[in-house]
């Protein structure tokens, strides 16, 4: 008689909703693997596509590679010491149009680029002293310019150098096979190279990427212009855009930077290589996805507990302050409609939009449950009770997951909210007499 009381109690009510909840993490845990799935499939796919055409792709600026003699005063008298000085452009000027493209993988959809890239600037070859008696006598009957790229399989044309309005031939060089990075160089003939003027230069540059597209400040002053017609860019780096404008319609952004770090070490060797520019700071631009489906579905999923908790927790105060009955069963049936759910926006994510699959699937969960408490509830009014509240709870989730910089201030206050409303509304019950009537 006692176990029987205590099996009509609110306290075993309580404590076996608290069973079936923790029950319903195993179909919840089966969710998430298989979201977690669909998102490695996606990155694969996206690894696949984006090695094909092109990954994340930087742009140097060229190098004038200069033969000199330097002469110093020492115990023995005049020394001398041949070696080589890696010069940056003085001045130059970065005019990039970035043309996006989407790529398919099976359903899977990523987005890639091509850049086509003018630079311009000029080299200063005035000779300089240093501490004083030690000079720098530039050999200028000969001169390399070189210009480092991350990947030759990534240029869509050849490069198109001018120096001082004459065309120079540049030929690829392997700088490391195992990374694809190679070095564009060409010999500047003596009589193109004078001490005492400054040489203008200018190549074209088409580059077929995606993911990002990033600059090194590789002259004393450096102008970048970049427009794309991508509408969610990041800026990113060192260095942040000047000027910028976002529209619908694309992005343009603008830098304008003065380094005064013009030159090179590594005097010892006359070729230059890519991993030299591998830990200068860097900055550009990425090409945001508006919205990562597979890690908004993911942050979707950790909130399933709340939700099932506060479905049965609606459905507990109807039996509560109703005077119903219901059976775990059906309360069982309700939690898995609530995880079908997350299973339904992940199917519904990868064909459309994400807006429209939550709504979707968020209005055909709530018609489900709202349809099914109708007849194990048998009041319209009740039903309807449990139709606003879960309005209400998928209207919550979907504007947290859309403010991720408030998400966790959302969460927070709604938890509060409801926290503070089931306490309202139990606040006049005395719970000992209403076990007591559930013994009886």
């Amino acid at each position: 008689m006692k176990l029987e009381n205590f099996r009509n109690s609110n306290t075993f009510r309580v404590l076996f909703i608290g069973f079936l909840i923790l029950l319903l993490l195993i179909p919840m845990g089966m969710v998430e693997s298989i979201i977690s799935e669909r998102g490695h499939l996606y990155r694969q796919a996206n690894s696949e596509i984006t090695t094909s055409w092109g990954k994340e792709q930087l742009l140097i600026g060229p190098i004038l590679t200069i033969p000199y003699v330097k002469t110093f005063s020492g115990n023995s008298g005049w020394s001398y010491n041949s070696q080589y000085k890696h010069i940056r452009p003085g001045t130059m000027t970065i005019k990039s149009h970035i043309e996006t493209q989407i790529r398919y993988r099976s359903i899977y959809k990523v987005p890639v680029y091509i850049a086509n890239v003018h630079v311009s600037g000029h080299f200063d070859l005035i000779e300089s002293k240093i501490n004083g008696k030690d000079k720098i006598g530039f050999e200028l009957n000969e001169g390399l310019i070189q210009i480092p790229v991350k990947s030759s399989r990534s240029l869509k044309e050849p490069i198109k150098f001018t120096w001082d309005d004459e065309v120079i031939k540049l030929t690829p060089q392997w700088d490391n096979p195992a990374s694809e990075t190679v070095v564009f160089s060409a010999n500047i003939p003596p009589h193109l190279l004078n001490k005492d003027q400054m040489h203008a230069f200018e190549f074209d540059i088409k580059f077929a990427g995606s993911g990002e597209f990033s600059f090194i400040s590789s002259s004393q002053n450096t102008e970048i212009e970049v427009v794309s017609d991508w509408e969610s860019p990041g800026f990113f780096g060192i260095y942040l855009p000047s000027n910028h404008d976002i529209s619908d319609e694309g992005f343009t952004a603008s830098w304008q930077i003065n380094d005064l770090l013009t030159d090179l070490a590594h005097g010892e060797d006359e070729k230059i290589s890519y991993s030299w520019f591998s830990n200068q700071p860097r900055f550009g631009i990425k090409l945001i996805q508006p919205v990562d489906t597979y890690q908004v579905i993911t942050r979707a999923a950790k909130y399933a507990v709340l939700f099932i908790s506060l479905t049965f927790l609606v459905y507990f105060f109807v039996e509560l302050f109703g005077k119903s009955l219901l059976h775990p069963i059906q309360y069982l049936l309700v939690g898995v409609a609530n995880c079908v759910f997350y299973l339904l926006l992940l199917s519904l994510a990868e064909h459309i939009s994400f807006n429209h699959a939550y709504f979707m699937s968020a209005c055909s969960s709530i018609a489900l449950i709202s349809l099914y408490s109708s007849s194990i509830l048998s009041s319209r009014l009740k039903a309807f009770i449990v139709f606003i509240v879960l309005s209400g709870l998928y209207t919550y989730l979907f504007v947290t997951l859309r403010s991720e910089a408030f998400a966790l201030l959302i969460g927070s206050i709604g938890l509060f909210v409801i926290l503070g409303l089931a306490m309202y509304l139990t606040r006049n019950i005395d719970w000992h007499k209403i076990g007591n009537e559930a013994g009886e």
